[in-house]
C-alpha cells in the first residue's frame, strides 16, 4: 500500500514491511511483528529474546544486529510468519531465559552450540545511560491548543509531534512564561529532565488539538501536566 496523500494511507494501517516503517514511532521490530503478525507478510522480527536464541544456538557473545537480523531471515517459516515470530520470542522468554535457561525443554536443544555453558551467550550488554536537561515554553492558542509541531524523522522521537525542546541551558525567550514543573523520561540510553514553562499569554499562532496527533510519551507527559498546573494560564481545550 502506498500514501495516498501527504497526510496519510487513506486511515489504513498499511500492511507491508517498508510502508510500516514510513510512520512515525514506528521501527523495525515493531513493522516486522505488524506485518507478518497482522497481515501474513514474510518479515523476520529482531528482539532481546530472539537474540539469545541466536546467540546460543551459534555460541556468540556479541552478535551484531546485522548477524542476528540475518539468522532471523534464515530461520523464517514463510508460510506462517507470524506464527513462527510469536513462537520464538515466547521461547526466548520462557524458555531460553537470561538467568535459568530450561534447557532439558527446549524444543531446539540438538542444534544449540551453547546448551553446556547457555548463560555465556550473549554477554550482557552494558547501557550507557546519558542524562540530558531540556527546557520547553510552551504556548496555547485560543481555543486551548498547544502551538506544538512535527518533528524530523532522523531525529529523537522522530515523526512525532510535540512542543520544541532546547537542551542545556534555558533559551532565551521573549514574552512572559511561568514555570509549571518538571517532566522525568526515560528511554535506553536518555534519561531526560524537562523544565517546563508556559505562555501567560495567548499565542497568535495556531495550535494543534494532541488527540488528533502521534505524539510521544513525553510529550504527553509534558501536555498533561501543563494542563493540571496552569489553570487561569491557558483557555479550555476543545478536545
Amino acid at each position: 500500500m502506498r500514501p495516498s496523500s501527504k497526510e496519510g494511507f487513506d486511515g489504513s494501517l498499511p500492511s507491508s514491511h517498508d510502508a510500516l516503517l514510513s510512520l512515525p514511532g514506528i521501527g523495525p521490530y515493531t513493522a516486522a511483528a505488524v506485518s507478518s503478525i497482522a497481515f501474513g507478510q514474510a518479515s523476520a522480527c529482531v528482539d532481546g529474546n530472539i537474540r539469545r536464541v541466536m546467540a546460543r544456538q551459534h555460541r556468540m557473545t556479541e552478535p551484531s544486529n546485522k548477524e542476528v537480523q540475518s539468522w532471523a531471515d534464515e530461520q523464517l517459516v514463510r508460510q506462517r510468519p507470524g506464527d513462527w515470530n510469536q513462537a520464538l520470542m515466547e521461547l526466548g522468554a520462557t524458555i531460553c531465559t537470561p538467568k535459568k535457561p530450561q534447557c532439558h525443554l527446549c524444543p531446539v536443544k540438538s542444534s544449540c552450540l551453547g546448551r553446556e555453558t547457555a548463560t555465556n551467550y550473549p554477554k550482557a550488554k552494558k547501557t550507557k545511560v546519558k542524562e540530558i536537561t531540556l527546557w520547553t515554553c510552551v504556548e496555547f492558542d485560543d481555543a486551548g491548543n498547544p502551538v506544538i509541531h512535527q518533528r524530523k524523522q532522523n531525529g529523537l522521537f522522530g515523526g512525532l509531534w510535540g512542543p520544541q525542546l532546547y537542551e542545556g541551558k534555558k533559551p532565551d525567550k521573549t514574552g512572559d512564561y511561568v514555570f509549571v514543573g518538571i517532566v522525568s523520561h526515560k528511554l535506553s540510553h536518555r534519561a531526560m529532565t524537562v523544565h517546563v514553562f508556559v505562555s501567560t499569554q495567548q499565542s497568535r499562532k495556531r495550535g494543534r488539538n494532541p488527540s488528533d496527533l502521534a505524539l510521544s510519551v513525553l510529550d504527553k507527559k509534558i501536555i498533561g501536566l501543563i494542563r493540571e498546573s496552569s489553570d487561569g494560564y491557558i483557555p479550555d481545550a476543545k478536545s
